[in-house]
């Protein structure tokens, strides 16, 4: 049995990277681009976290009712829609440090390839624990007689976001099953790590991909826009013309799809 599960560590050493010091790393094997890419995404997931709670303190995003700014897990409470963004952009900050828990020199250069596979779990499970509470805010936030019955799952943002979740669940439990816990066989583990990467990656740029659909819908119920009285040969002159928290949507928006193209980057395989 313990031959069996030696083997089993060896065939997945052969599948991620791993800690140096004690074992065989990539990260030395980083070029200055990915070392670059991975450093603007840890500032970007940063920033992300600034933005977003920006915006849902800002109260044209509550429709101008300074009272509802911030948020709140009480589904009485008008503020707990705001906890919806917010607990999904944390989601993402994991899902990215989870990503890239293999490639980050920071992590990788300190912790043994059994260490950075917690962070690795860990961050998805957290991912995986935020954004439950993100949806029990927006379905909480729909589904209150006091603040008016809306309906659920109605766009191309609900649809999109939930079957990304569903994924990710998916994903969580095979990883934890097969290489957390290592509760299968090592040739079945072998087997089954280029479909959880696949999965991992497919997941992760879902997840953007819902995260700026959501800032569209917020754009359309919020009806950002300008007016003009001429052909708008040069929008970029009336961008300002734009209300504040659309134009913090929008940057909110550029950061996810700027995130997704850096983690692209450094995690590409040399």
């Amino acid at each position: 049995m313990s031959s069996n599960k030696q083997r089993g560590n060896s065939m997945e050493a052969g599948l991620l990277p791993t800690s140096s010091g004690q074992t065989p790393t990539n990260s030395s094997q980083l070029s200055s681009l990915q070392l670059t890419a991975a450093t603007l995404t840890q500032v970007l997931c940063a920033t992300m976290l600034v933005q977003v709670f920006v915006i849902i303190n800002n109260a044209e995003f509550t429709f101008g009712n300074a009272d509802n700014t911030g948020f709140s897990l009480d589904k009485e409470s008008k503020k707990v829609f705001n906890a919806h963004p917010v607990l999904m952009t944390v989601s993402f900050v994991l899902m990215t440090v989870g990503k890239l828990s293999f490639t980050i020199p920071f992590i990788t250069n300190r912790l043994s390839r059994p260490k950075v596979k917690v962070v690795h779990g860990s961050s998805w499970l957290l991912a995986l624990i935020s954004s439950s509470f993100a949806l029990y805010a927006v379905f909480a936030s729909h589904n209150v007689e006091s603040q008016g019955y809306k309906a659920n799952m109605y766009s191309l943002h609900s649809w999109v976001g939930i079957a990304v979740f569903a994924a990710m669940i998916g994903n969580f439990l095979i990883g934890s099953v097969a290489f957390g816990f290592q509760l299968v066989e090592p040739e079945t583990r072998g087997k089954l790590m280029p479909f959880h990467k696949l999965f991992g990656n497919l997941i992760y740029y879902g997840w953007g991909v819902a995260m700026i659909l959501g800032l569209l819908s917020r754009s359309w119920i919020l009806s950002c826009g300008y007016s003009v009285t001429e052909a708008d040969v040069n929008p970029a002159e009336h961008y300002n013309d734009l209300p504040e928290t659309c134009r913090q949507m929008n940057g909110l928006g550029m950061e996810v799809l700027a995130t997704i193209v850096l983690v692209s980057v450094a995690s590409m395989k040399n």
